[in-house]
């Protein structure tokens, strides 16, 4: 991350993410390659409602046939 950017929406300076990457990276990393290695995912990952949000430019609206005027977010309970 560019560390002259400003604040994200989560409010943390990109300046501490690039320090606490490695740190904050190995849970979800370990968690990811146990499922993996199991061959099962943690129920909530299976569980999602998908939400489709369209995209409002000019380039996408030439891509509306492809389906890919859309950008797709996976809510989890």
């Amino acid at each position: 991350l560019n560390v002259k950017n400003s604040l994200g929406p989560d409010e943390i300076h990109p300046a501490i993410v690039n320090r606490i990457a490695d740190i904050v990276a190995g849970p979800p990393s370990e968690l990811y390659e146990a499922s993996l290695d199991q061959g099962k995912l943690p129920r909530d990952w299976k569980t999602a409602a998908i939400i489709a949000i369209h995209k409002v430019s000019a380039q996408s609206q030439l891509k509306i046939k492809a389906g890919e005027a859309y950008e797709y977010i996976a809510e989890v309970p």
